[in-house]
């Protein structure tokens, strides 16, 4: 066998490239962007939906494991304050949420966004929320860019028409992130099926 290939012939995945796969509790931050009421209604309603219940399970994961949880609105005089559902579940966190108003698209943009980035010293970050093709795929192309490792889980992002979703997941691929789902992350997270995070997080997904 050749050094750097495995069985098949297909390579092996270096170290760096596991690390940057592998979502760890103790390393990981969520960023919940702009699932704001305009915004949603402007959403087709299966996506809307599916987003809305994964949103709530990445916020109540977020709690029970102790990941720092940062919440964007983008303009909201014009498109309105965070839906109530979500709202609701970052209501029952155990620790306040950092929150952020901005007109950039790109979080990293903003220096309070930068700032709350540098001060958790975490290399991983989550994003869900609206658009895919906007601001989740533009913060994913610069949190990458950063150095960070970048999950995005398909079913917990939305855009307005199919195709602008489908082309904001190709391009965070292409800029370096990891593009992922809900129950991936989140299993990954939890890393055993055995203890009071299992308890509490397996039910979020019995009936999905």
């Amino acid at each position: 066998m050749n050094e750097g290939t495995i069985e098949r012939g297909r390579p092996s995945m270096n170290q760096d490239t596991i690390d940057a796969l592998k979502l760890r509790a103790d390393d990981s931050l969520l960023v919940v962007i702009d699932i704001q009421e305009r915004l949603a209604r402007a959403m087709p309603q299966v996506p809307l939906g599916q987003l809305l219940a994964n949103a709530r399970r990445f916020i109540e994961a977020a709690d029970a494991v102790g990941i720092p949880v940062m919440v964007t609105e983008q303009y909201p005089k014009g498109l309105g304050s965070t839906v109530p559902e979500v709202t609701q579940a970052l209501s029952e966190l155990s620790n306040e949420p950092t929150r952020m108003e901005k007109v950039d698209f790109s979080c990293m943009n903003v220096q309070t966004f930068r700032d709350w980035i540098e001060a958790t010293g975490r290399r991983h970050v989550i994003l869900i929320g609206i658009e895919t093709h906007v601001c989740v795929y533009q913060t994913a192309r610069d949190l990458s860019a950063s150095g960070r490792a970048v999950h995005v889980p398909r079913d917990a992002v939305a855009s307005r028409h199919e195709q602008d979703f489908l082309t904001g997941l190709n391009l965070i691929e292409r800029s370096g992130g990891i593009v992922t789902s809900t129950e991936a992350a989140i299993f990954d997270l939890m890393e055993r099926a055995k203890g009071p995070v299992f308890k509490t997080l397996s039910p979020l997904f019995k009936s999905s």
